[in-house]
């Protein structure tokens, strides 16, 4: 409850100055002002508005973003975990009428960590990273997830086999037998 109503007044604050995105709803047109989606301990920030006409603008002010968001995180005592943390540029281009990615030249997105600067790692749109607990990229596709689960399924089915499962889980081996009768 404390992440909540702290979270509340950071996103307002964001709000205020600027930062997210507008959209528009599709059906209704209703215009929807987007931050971000917040998790527990996980936050994705959106940079982007229409007035942004370049790439290097977006980075520009992506970089004014994550710099705000992270001063409030560090004004309550928190702060950006590094090792979770990684951006992604993503735009286009388009040749002969066909819409495709468009590369981005690495720039460094920084932020202060104990009065040192420190470059938040930049991923490619094809990079499939694990986002409020789905493994995913913004290019699509689902392959990196899918193998995670079948990883963690053969690691299971492996731990049943041996008899090490841990306690906490023969329960649920136990409710899969019981339906089977």
């Amino acid at each position: 409850p404390s992440w909540v109503q702290l979270s509340s007044i950071f996103i307002k604050i964001y709000k205020e100055h600027g930062f997210g995105t507008k959209l528009s709803d599709p059906v209704t047109k209703a215009l929807i002002h987007l931050i971000g989606c917040l998790y527990v301990d996980d936050t994705d920030l959106y940079v982007l508005e229409s007035w942004l006409r370049s790439a290097l603008e977006v980075y520009r002010t992506a970089q004014q973003a994550i710099t705000l968001w992270s001063s409030l995180l560090s004004a309550s005592g928190g702060a950006i975990k590094m090792e979770k943390s990684f951006w992604c540029m993503i735009d286009y281009s388009c040749k002969n009428g066909e819409w495709s990615y468009a590369q981005f030249k690495p720039y460094p997105l920084t932020i202060a960590i104990d009065g040192e600067e420190a470059v938040i790692a930049q991923r490619s749109i094809t990079d499939a990273d694990k986002t409020l607990g789905v493994y995913h990229c913004p290019a699509g596709g689902h392959a990196k997830h899918l193998q995670k689960m079948r990883d963690s399924v053969f690691e299971w089915l492996g731990q049943m086999k041996n008899g090490r499962l841990p306690p906490a889980l023969i329960w649920q081996s136990y409710l899969k037998q019981l339906r089977k009768r």
